[in-house]
C-alpha cells in the first residue's frame, strides 16, 4: 500500500510540472513578452518566453498586464 501511495504521489507531481511547463512555454513557432503593472500603473514585473524555449520572469506578477507575442525566424 505504502508503494502505492508514493508512486501515485510521483506521478501527480510529475504531472503537476508538466502542465507548468506547457503553461509558460510559448506556442510553436511563436515568443511572448509580458508586462506587469502595479495599481499606480509602474511595471512591477516581466516574463518572457523565447523561441528556443527558455522562459525568463521576474518581478511580480499582477492582473494588469500587456502580452506581445511575434513569430519565430
Amino acid at each position: 500500500m505504502r508503494h502505492f501511495i508514493t508512486a501515485a504521489a510521483v506521478a501527480a507531481f510529475a504531472g503537476a510540472l508538466a502542465l507548468a511547463g506547457n503553461v509558460l512555454a510559448a506556442p510553436p513557432g511563436q515568443g511572448y513578452s509580458i508586462t506587469y503593472f502595479g495599481t499606480d500603473g509602474e511595471v512591477v514585473g516581466g516574463a518572457t518566453a523565447h523561441c528556443s524555449g527558455e522562459y525568463l520572469s521576474w518581478g511580480d506578477h499582477t492582473a494588469t498586464y500587456d502580452k506581445r507575442t511575434w513569430y519565430c525566424d
